[in-house]
């Protein structure tokens, strides 16, 4: 779209365009001197046909834009040749080293955990909460379509991903100036005050309702900002409570969208998080409990620069495989088990956010 729009209303512009490059892509162009971009990056344009894995002639065509701005398209790990000398130079790089083209940062963060295979999922909790389910092949497009779901390729060649993702720590982050001024005052970081936070809120499900929609969602509702709730407050109601309700809502979202992709028969195994929200016991106890399955914290909670490392590591032979690589880099830090008590009453909770979503926001 935003091509079309030069093209229509700003068409000098238009005519001098070279090439069109992602900030990803312009980083390999300026190191290794060749325009060329990767099937995940490719497919985020919409105009990249994710079978023939080709820009598609036909969009092209019904855009009325020319196939020679783009760059070439090829797969996650092409080695593009050696640093270019003067850039070598100038970063201080040894003149030898080759410079590999990436991929998406979720599907890194994905690999760098160890999801390669279908029914596998990565989940990213930072700012953004990012789950990345794994297929094994391209899934039925009307059943995507009918979740509100795209697909694209994975870092791992015949491997595809759906990215399910809402605000999360950016959540927290509100929650803390709206609720902890006096905490910010007396000096307090950010992860003093969330630990604090923690200790203030009750140690079993809450009888709040949150709709974590302070901003805009993400896939599958695309829901604009404005929308957030707490429901169930009373003259009694204390900050940890509401605390515990911001990161029960913040995980029911995600509750709703895999229930809603296993009536559609497709299986999420047990949910693997990477990032800094991953560092809190108590917030992913909370997702182990809701969702009735194992949730296991990463060895590496940093995962995309792992992938990215990874990634680089096949293309040069490092190591033999994909599997070699996994078996090298990923592996679980801790486990947290289901706590059957707390899931019956989330079963209660749930149907209340069911029913606040659907009267209110849907």
């Amino acid at each position: 779209p935003k091509l079309v729009w030069y093209k229509e209303d700003a068409p000098e512009l238009y005519r001098k365009i070279w090439k069109v490059l992602s900030w990803a892509d312009f980083l390999i162009f300026r190191l290794s001197g060749k325009e060329a971009t990767n099937f995940c990056h490719a497919n985020r344009t919409l105009l990249f046909d994710l079978h023939k894995e080709d820009w598609s002639t036909e969009l092209l065509k019904i855009g009325g834009l020319d196939r020679d701005i783009l760059a070439d398209v090829v797969p996650p790990g092409t080695v593009m040749g050696t640093i270019l000398p003067h850039m070598a130079h100038s970063l201080g790089l040894n003149k030898e080293v080759k410079i590999i083209i990436g991929g998406h940062d979720q599907c890194l963060n994905a690999l760098g955990a160890g999801a390669i295979k279908g029914g596998e999922s990565v989940t990213g909790i930072g700012t953004v909460e990012c789950t990345t389910v794994i297929f094994d092949s391209i899934p039925d497009m009307d059943v995507m379509f009918n979740l509100n779901l795209g697909i694209e390729h994975h870092v791992v060649s015949g491997k595809y991903v759906a990215f399910i993702h809402n605000q999360a720590g950016a959540l927290q982050t509100w929650f803390l100036k709206a609720f902890t001024r006096e905490l910010q005052e007396k000096g307090l970081s950010e992860k003093e005050i969330l630990d604090y936070l923690t200790l203030e809120a009750p140690s079993s499900p809450s009888n709040l309702i949150f709709l974590p929609f302070v901003e805009p969602s993400g896939a599958p509702l695309f829901l604009p900002s404005g929308n957030g709730l707490f429901s169930g407050i009373s003259a009694t109601t204390k900050r940890g409570e509401m605390y515990r309700a911001l990161l029960e809502g913040e995980s029911m979202f995600f509750l709703e969208a895999f229930k809603a992709l296993e009536e559609k028969g497709i299986t999420i195994n047990d949910i693997l998080t990477t990032g800094g929200g991953s560092r809190s016991d108590f917030w992913l106890q909370i997702k182990a409990d809701m969702f009735g399955r194992p949730v296991k914290r990463a060895r590496y909670r940093e995962s995309g620069t792992t992938g990215a490392a990874m990634v680089a590591g096949i293309a040069t032979n490092t190591y033999r495989s994909v599997e070699q690589a996994v078996e090298v880099f990923s592996g679980t830090e801790k486990s947290f088990t289901p706590n059957p008590l707390h899931a019956l009453e989330y079963e209660r909770l749930q149907e209340r956010y069911r029913k606040l979503m659907k009267n209110i926001l849907l």
